[in-house]
């Protein structure tokens, strides 16, 4: 489906950062103890702002023409990058970042 317009695209974006979280989620399902940081208001907090940032990332892809997968994909690769760069990976978004 191809999309149009920066809201169109950053609300895309948006629910490939909130696919992300529910994956999050099922994978806790499986799990034997209820997580402690899901009480705490930081972990709310941080959760929707990178549900944002899943937004941004996409319109910063380009905000004329898009697919809604496009624009899904580049949300949810946000928080995973993210995730991926407190493993001490390096910076995703820069070429040739050293790994620490």
């Amino acid at each position: 489906m191809e999309i149009t317009g920066g809201w169109m695209i950053y609300l895309f974006g948006c629910v490939g950062g909130v696919a992300v979280e529910l994956l999050r989620w099922w994978k806790l399902r499986e799990s034997l103890e209820f997580p402690v940081f899901v009480r705490k208001p930081t972990y709310w907090i941080l959760t929707i702002l990178m549900i944002l940032l899943g937004g941004v990332v996409a319109i910063a892809y380009g905000m004329e023409k898009s697919t809604a997968i496009l624009s899904m994909n580049l949300g949810a690769s946000a928080p995973a990058r993210t995730r991926r760069n407190r493993r001490g990976a390096g910076s995703p978004f820069l070429a040739g970042s050293p790994r620490r």
